[in-house]
């Protein structure tokens, strides 16, 4: 059999000649975001399965350990905890309606997230996503303490869609309240909130690994669209397939006023073009949103779609 070529990805130039481990966004590892997109896909199983770690998504991820669920189904809010080499791990489940929810995004209520400024402006974060966090927030952070995983601890966070803005609310929150937040990789995620929430969260968390990883045919990644929305950390750009390689666009490490935005990475593309990448999606094979790191990575993103090859 023919040797598998490594997937070619490109740097901005601020990472060339940095040394590993010094400057985090300079540190995407592809294998690693593998593994989280695996975990992203588990939050989409059901609670006792995922207790078991026997669902089809944990098969790809050995050796999970006490493994706790939550879930608040008046929000249809959901998430899961475990221990996994040495850290401990918060996937958030994405939506199970994808139609449905694309329409909550083009409305996009907004609401203040409480103790969060940046020079004076409030931060402004989608409505649905603070309620969903804020369902689950006390009963994860309970349950992370039941398992062993104190604020010291080294602590991932990761989601997919809806998922994913959940999962950079939990980020922020959970790094404000001195947990030991060591890394985030997030799939398809919607911009969560205002430029203000953008710069408080990336000033925060500049030397955090937080990598937005996003595929050119995924419309969530464009909505809501950019204007008083604006996205976090350091995104990851496919085109489409790992084959054809990725890029780490500018993030907060470089000072930029635009951070966050990069115009040779997902906003390239026209939003002209979200109308048909959303009718795309009408077919869960065809949809951009649920094929992350394929095919690195077996199986669609979410469990409902995972037959599809």
């Amino acid at each position: 059999p023919l040797t598998p070529q490594p997937t070619q990805g490109s740097q901005p130039s601020e990472c060339e000649g940095v040394a590993p481990g010094t400057v985090p966004a300079c540190d995407y590892s592809q294998p690693d975001a593998v593994q989280f997109a695996y975990l992203s896909s588990a939050a989409y199983c059901d609670s006792t399965a995922l207790r078991a770690w026997d669902c089809e998504a944990g098969q790809y991820v050995p050796g999970m350990a006490d493994v706790r669920t939550f879930a608040d189904d008046s929000v249809g809010a959901f998430a899961f905890i475990g221990r996994l080499q040495g850290q401990c791990i918060l996937s958030f489940r994405g939506t199970s309606n994808m139609n449905g929810w694309v329409q909550d995004i083009s409305s996009f209520a907004t609401v203040e997230l409480p103790r969060c400024e940046y020079q004076g402006g409030s931060c402004q974060v989608g409505q649905a996503f603070l309620q969903n966090y804020q369902a689950l927030a006390g009963s994860v952070k309970e349950g992370l303490a039941s398992i062993g995983c104190e604020k010291s601890t080294p602590l991932a966070v990761t989601g997919h869609s809806l998922g994913a803005a959940v999962a950079t609310l939990a980020f922020f929150d959970l790094h404000g309240l001195g947990y030991n937040v060591i890394k985030s990789y997030t799939f398809g995620s919607p911009r969560v909130g205002n430029a203000a929430f953008a710069l408080a969260f990336d000033v925060a968390l500049m030397d955090t690994a937080v990598f937005r990883v996003t595929r050119a045919d995924d419309p969530i990644v464009y909505l809501p669209a950019e204007g008083p929305f604006r996205h976090v950390g350091t995104e990851v750009y496919y085109k489409g397939a790992t084959s054809e390689g990725y890029r780490v666009c500018d993030g907060p490490m470089y000072g930029k006023d635009d951070w966050g935005e990069d115009p040779s990475c997902a906003d390239q593309n026209p939003l002209s073009g979200v109308v048909d990448l959303l009718m795309q999606c009408m077919a869960p094979c065809s949809c951009g949103h649920l094929k992350y790191l394929e095919p690195a990575k077996h199986g669609s993103m979410s469990c409902a779609s995972s037959s599809c090859q």
